[in-house]
Order: structure tokens, then sequence, then C-alpha cells
């Protein structure tokens, strides 16, 4: 029962997360973190994240979503997209993540870390803002 979710729940704001962040990717935007929480909650009925307290909770479903993200583009992590309102940019452990994945190097600097940041930015929105074949 991740962070007091059960798995089911946990599952469903996985997937909802997913189809968010893609959607924002194709349209060139980014999300505050709470700005996340309240599209989840209003995709999946699911109470909303509620910061500073669920702050752990809305990383690790980020992380998440990443990983699932990334069966698709292996070098594009979705969480990039979800920001802080106050700094602009993705909390630390989008950089863990990234570090854990062997996007980024272990001793990255705050200087490398925008660099990343800035391509992320740019691979996901080049990726999902491709029109894509009818099938």
């Amino acid at each position: 029962m991740p962070h007091g979710r059960d798995d089911s729940d946990w599952e469903q704001l996985v997937h909802a997360g997913l189809i968010v962040l893609q959607g924002h990717a194709a349209r060139r935007k980014d999300l505050t973190y709470t700005d996340f929480s309240r599209a989840l909650s209003a995709d999946t009925g699911l109470p909303a994240f509620v910061f500073p307290q669920d702050r752990q909770a809305i990383g690790t479903l980020l992380a998440d979503i990443s990983k699932r993200g990334l069966e698709d583009h292996p070098k594009l992590l979705l969480s990039a997209l979800v920001i802080s309102s106050t700094t602009k940019m993705p909390g630390g452990g989008f950089f863990d993540l990234a570090r854990s994945t062997g996007l980024l190097s272990e001793g990255a600097g705050r200087d490398e870390q925008m660099i990343f940041f800035g391509r992320q930015l740019e691979g996901l929105h080049s990726e999902y803002s491709r029109p894509r074949a009818r099938r």
C-alpha cells in the first residue's frame, strides 16, 4: 500500500498521471505539483495530494510514472514537466531518478543539472508533440 493508497488506487494514479503528463508534453506545457495533484484528483476521483505532507508520496508517484514512460521513450523522464511554483524546477527526486537510471552522471553539479533539465523538456516537447501515424 504505497503512501496510504491501496495498490489499485496507486495504479490508477500512475495511469492517469502518465496521460496527464503526455498531454502536457504534447502541448509543450509544464505544471506545478499542486496543479498536477488537482488534475489527478479530477481525472480519477481520488483524493488530491496535500502539500507539504504528501511531498514524498507525489515524488514516488512521479518516479513510477517516469519509469513507465521510459518504456516508450528510454531517455525521457516525464516528471521533468512537474515543477515547483517558486523555483520553476523539478524537485531533487527528479535528479535522483535521473542519476539512478543513468541519464545523469553521479557527480552532476547544478549547471549540469540545469542543462539536463532543459534537454529533458526539449525532448519531451519534441517527442510528444509529433503527429502520430494513424493506425
